[in-house]
Parts: C-alpha cells; sequence; structure tokens
C-alpha cells in the first residue's frame, strides 16, 4: 500500500513539472552573432526594437582590434562596428540608455584627458569615439550603472569620495542627472564600513538597492519594538544584524528598508521599469520567523515579499525586463526530464500579469516561467530584453549549429515566432550609437 502511495505521488509530481514548464514546441528561433576562434564576447544590451546589439569583446570583428584589446562592439544585421579603439585597458558593465542614445559602461581606460591612474570609472559614449569619464575616484571603483526609463537619470555604485561627502569609502549609491551639460553627481545611500549599499536600480522617483548596514533614517521592522534606537551616535532602524537587505531611497536620499530578515541572504533586486515589482531571490523565511528557509527561491515583492513560484525552489540570476514591464528573463539551471535535463545555465521567461481578482487582488503575478534555450552543453548568462519582450540577446559558450566548436563565449540572439518584422527604415532607436554611422 505504502509503494503504491509512493507511485502515485510521483507520478503527481511529475506531472506538475510537466504543467509547470510546459514544453510544447520550439517558440525562439536562435542567432549566434558573433563567432571567434581567440578572445571573447560578453555583456550585451539590445535597443528596443531588437536589431541593434552593443556588447563587449576582446576578438577582431571589424578588423580593426588585432590587439585583441576588450574594445566596445555595435552589430547590426550582420555587420560589426567597433565602437571603442584603445590599448591595454578594457570596458565592461555596459549600459544602454532606455532611448538607445547613450551607452554608460566602466572602464579603466583613460578617456578625454581622464583617468590617468587607471582606475575603474565610470564613462558615457555619446558616439563612435565620443566618450567621456563621469567619475574620477582616485583608485577607488565605481560600477554598475542603471538608467531611468527617461534616460535622463543614472545611477551606479562606488567606493570613491565623489561630491567630497564619502570619506570613509563606503560602497554607497550615487545619482547622476544627465539633463545637465555638467552633471551633478549625488550621492543617496549613507552607510558606514564595512557596510554599504550596491546592485542599484531606478524606478520613477525611487532608488531601489541592496544594503547591509543598519541605513540611518530607516524605522523598525513591524512588531519589534525593543531594538535600540542610537547606537554609536547613529539612529538606527530595522537592521541591526547587518543582513543584506533591499532598500528603497527618494531622490534626496530619504531611505524605506523593503524586507526584515536575519541569518540569511537576500539577492539583488531587479525592479520592474515601472516600479510595481521587484523580484530578487532569497534563501530567508519571510514568515516571520527571522531564520533561514535554506532554500533559494524567487521572491516577488510589491507589498510583502512571496514567493514567486511556490512548488518549486531553483537558483536564478542575471535579471532582465522588457521596457513594457511585462518580459522578466533570466537564467537558472533548473530543469527535469523534459526541459533541460542536463541542467545547464539556460536562458527563461516569465511574464507579469496585470492585477487581478483572480490572481491574488491587485498585486500583479509573475506567469511560470518557460524555456527560451535547451542546449545540450555549455552555459548561458548575461541575458537583455528588446522593449516587448519578442527578443533576447545574451552570451554563451554552447556550440550551437557546430560554429563554436572551441567553447568560447559568444553572442546569441532569441527571436520569438511571433516578433513582429523591423523593416530597414522601421529605425525609432536612430542614434549615434544605435543608428547609422559613417566610418
Amino acid at each position: 500500500m505504502r509503494k503504491a502511495l509512493a507511485l502515485v505521488g510521483s507520478i503527481i509530481f511529475l506531472g506538475l513539472l510537466g504543467s509547470f514548464w510546459n514544453p510544447d514546441k520550439r517558440e525562439w528561433k536562435i542567432t549566434q552573432l558573433t563567432a571567434c576562434r581567440a578572445g571573447s564576447s560578453g555583456a550585451p544590451q539590445m535597443t528596443g526594437d531588437g536589431r541593434i546589439v552593443l556588447f563587449v569583446s576582446t576578438c577582431d570583428l571589424a578588423g580593426k582590434n588585432p590587439d585583441m584589446n576588450a574594445e566596445i562592439f555595435r552589430w547590426e544585421h550582420g555587420t560589426f562596428t567597433q565602437l571603442t579603439d584603445t590599448a591595454n585597458c578594457r570596458f565592461m558593465d555596459p549600459a544602454l540608455s532606455p532611448d538607445g542614445r547613450r551607452l554608460a559602461f566602466v572602464t579603466n581606460c583613460p578617456l578625454d584627458g581622464k583617468n590617468k591612474d587607471q582606475g575603474l570609472e565610470l564613462g558615457l559614449m555619446d558616439g563612435p569615439g565620443e566618450l567621456s569619464v563621469l567619475t574620477q575616484g582616485k583608485g577607488y571603483v565605481s560600477r554598475r550603472p542603471a538608467w531611468s526609463a527617461d534616460s535622463r537619470l543614472l545611477v551606479f555604485e562606488s567606493q570613491a569620495d565623489l561630491a567630497d561627502n564619502n570619506l570613509d569609502h563606503s560602497n554607497e549609491i550615487f545619482l547622476a542627472d544627465l539633463s545637465s551639460p555638467e552633471p551633478a553627481l549625488k550621492r543617496i545611500s549613507n552607510t558606514l564600513p564595512p557596510g554599504g549599499c550596491g546592485h542599484p536600480a531606478l524606478a520613477g522617483a525611487a532608488v531601489i538597492a541592496r544594503c547591509n548596514d543598519d541605513v540611518p533614517g530607516t524605522r523598525h521592522a513591524p512588531g519589534v519594538a525593543d531594538l535600540p534606537v542610537i547606537v554609536e551616535g547613529r539612529t538606527v532602524g530595522g537592521n541591526p544584524d547587518k543582513n543584506q537587505e533591499l532598500f528603497s531611497f527618494d531622490l534626496a536620499g530619504k531611505p524605506r528598508q523593503l524586507t526584515y530578515t536575519m541569518y540569511c541572504h537576500n539577492g539583488p533586486p531587479s525592479v520592474q521599469p515601472q516600479g510595481r515589482a521587484i523580484v530578487f531571490m532569497s534563501d530567508c523565511d519571510f514568515s516571520g520567523k527571522m531564520a533561514a528557509s535554506r532554500k533559494n527561491a524567487l521572491y516577488v515583492l510589491t507589498d510583502q515579499p512571496r514567493r514567486a513560484f511556490p512548488r518549486l525552489d531553483f537558483y536564478a540570476a542575471s535579471f532582465a525586463w522588457s521596457a513594457d514591464g511585462k518580459t522578466l528573463a533570466m537564467t537558472s539551471s533548473f530543469g527535469d526530464s523534459s526541459v533541460n535535463p542536463q541542467r545547464n545555465q539556460e536562458i527563461f521567461i516569465t511574464h507579469m500579469d496585470p492585477p487581478s481578482l483572480a490572481g491574488g487582488g491587485d498585486r500583479p503575478q509573475l506567469t511560470d516561467p518557460s524555456p527560451v534555450t535547451d542546449f545540450l552543453f555549455g552555459a548561458s548568462g548575461g541575458v537583455a530584453v528588446n522593449r516587448d519582450g519578442t527578443s533576447l540577446v545574451f552570451e554563451s559558450n554552447t556550440n550551437l549549429d557546430h560554429k563554436n566548436p572551441d567553447g568560447g563565449t559568444e553572442i546569441y540572439t532569441a527571436v520569438h515566432e511571433d516578433a513582429p518584422v523591423n523593416e530597414d527604415n522601421d529605425d525609432d532607436d536612430a542614434s549615434p550609437i544605435a543608428g547609422d554611422t559613417a566610418d
């Protein structure tokens, strides 16, 4: 009897997995853009219409990079254009503005007569060869730029003493208003070492970040009244154990703590462009027990954190939203007997359903994720999404169609079968970066 019950339970479990992933047919056309036998390409970005891809590569893709330096390239209609030309330095962390007109990046290259000490600084590209440096950290790192939806504001994290208000060199969030010809840098977070804030994102008039300090000005956790108010002369709030928590800051720097946990780990936030939801990985128990659940799960934060997919525990990373806020792409090694049985790092997508009474009141819901890739070998990551979620770009070392026999990291696109066809004259993202350029 017990064996029969166990068999029935196994059949039900496998049935749930089958219905969860539902791999009915191939819905995505995968295309390898780069092919380089020496060097690698990665960190891709995609314009809103999905026609143009920007990325970093050490390959000589356009005949102008024989020294195999890490440069920024553009791909459009099968043609590669090298946008930077430097030596003995590198570019990384590219972030394309939503309007496709500017590219933020991190570099140790001397640009515009600045960064002669070759520290990791934040820079901007307004066109091929039009490069500028926003930060001068004097040896302290700035990184992880992220744009506002209107392409006017840029947030990033830095350990540098920018604007003369980070003398202890804690890792802080800074804001740059790029609508001004001379953008001023403003510190948003305020922590003490070894604490800090990182992984910033902008949603409307709010900056979302992850901090492991008891940020001054935040309130105690709900139902907790015995926490100290003053610690070492600082007014503290709901994070006395200095766990990694999610915080929201207004543009003046006023903080609000979003999660309250202890003895566990909350991952970096990924914020829907419209600001209606935040997704993050966590092994925390949000039931109020203040203990780690010891299971990695994806959470959605609207008013309170809740499991995105209560039926399954799996680790995901490299989140990317479409600009319309309806599609979320991620990478994960989760799988079952029908989808990703090799447990490779693959690309998956999920959709944000509008709020409905049937779906849990006024809270937006994520649909069950579906696979975009299912390669036999290799790992994929660094995904980015176009405006409406019908095109994706990512990096992978898979050997698709035997076009990557050396297993190098290459750039790939995935286009959904229902994606609209872009005509050559439909260039709504035209700019010196994302449009045609003269050599």
